[in-house]
């Protein structure tokens, strides 16, 4: 049984006791103990995953991370239900491996997430930040950072008693064909887990912000930005990249473009006379 209780001082705690029976029904209880203060940490919950609140996700994997090997034993002491259903599946390798890459993953994009819903950010403020998420995700696909994840996914599977990774099994040719295993090039263990997952998940994470926001466009909005928002004339090219990206008319953009110049200096003039009135 586990209970949640508050300490004098407010602090959540859960408190586990096991109940059970002998042979002639005699019902005994054992007080296990207070898991929060035992382990002296601090309050960190699994949030809700939801299919827009992207930062319930991030801070999900959050806690998985920091407390990994306080989960591990407190599954154990439960054994029953989903407790029992998900102890051998993130007592692998290959969920720790994950977690650790997608909590890298999701620290990055989060920060992108929050800038977003910003209701004060500019468009050109929008695509520089996720350029900048583009270039950091990118800067993980490498080696070296492969390695330190590695490294780390291996370190906690030693503190926690948990097997390296393993071969994935062969496939087999059917008796009928011959038998025998099927011949490929068989990379090693390591190599695997860089190519097949810490690199195919980087690059779909990538090219999916990249289809969503065209970096092509970056460079349209720029301009489209110098067009409204300044006093300063595009010249005849930048014109022209606004006239192919949006099928208008060349000479009708560039008569605009120089009646609303005249006219945002007319505004301007004006607020500038009604202030020194004042």
């Amino acid at each position: 049984m586990m209970d949640e209780t508050a300490d004098i001082s407010r602090h959540e705690q859960v408190s586990l006791v096991i109940q059970y029976t002998d042979d002639q029904f005699h019902v005994y209880k054992r007080f296990i103990g207070y898991i929060q203060k035992d382990a002296g940490l601090a309050s960190l919950f699994l949030k809700q995953l939801c299919g827009t609140h992207w930062t319930c996700r991030h801070e999900s994997l959050k806690v998985i991370v920091t407390r990994y090997s306080e989960i591990i034993p407190a599954l154990e002491e439960i054994e029953i239900g989903y407790a029992f259903i998900m102890l051998p599946v993130i007592r692998t390798f290959d969920f720790i491996f994950h977690i650790h890459l997608m909590s890298e993953v999701f620290l990055l994009t989060n920060i992108l997430s929050k800038y977003l819903q910003k209701s004060d950010v500019s468009l050109i403020q929008a695509l520089v930040q996720v350029k900048a998420t583009i270039d950091s995700l990118e800067s993980l696909r490498n080696e070296n950072q492969f390695d330190r994840i590695w490294n780390t996914t291996v370190d906690l599977c030693d503190i926690n008693n948990i097997d390296g990774p393993c071969e994935r099994r062969k496939r087999k040719v059917s008796i009928r064909l011959g038998g025998g295993d099927v011949v490929s090039t068989t990379l090693a263990i390591k190599d695997s887990h860089r190519i097949n997952s810490f690199y195919a998940v980087l690059d779909v994470i990538i090219l999916s912000i990249k289809e969503r926001f065209n970096e092509n466009n970056i460079n349209i909005v720029s301009l489209c930005k110098k067009f409204f928002l300044t006093k300063v004339f595009l010249n005849d090219d930048e014109l022209k990249q606004i006239v192919k990206f949006y099928g208008m008319n060349y000479e009708q953009l560039r008569t605009e473009q120089r009646m609303y110049n005249v006219t945002l200096g007319e505004k301007v003039q004006l607020t500038l006379t009604l202030l020194s009135l004042l």
